[in-house]
């Protein structure tokens, strides 16, 4: 099946617009994130070597 990505995105934005005048209500999704520790100067330098040896 042949996708018509053009026809999805159009179909996209109009229901959007939609949403946007209070005439339908979109799915919305809430997604929680992990806060990350903050890297420190030496795990910074080890990927920075890491990476150099890889390339």
């Amino acid at each position: 099946m042949i996708r018509d990505i053009f026809s999805q995105l159009k179909d996209s934005l109009e229901a959007l617009v939609d949403e946007r005048q209070g005439k339908v209500t979109l799915r919305t999704h809430k997604v929680k994130l992990p806060k990350l520790a903050p890297d420190t100067v030496e795990q910074l330098a080890a990927l920075e070597v890491s990476h150099a040896i890889e390339a």
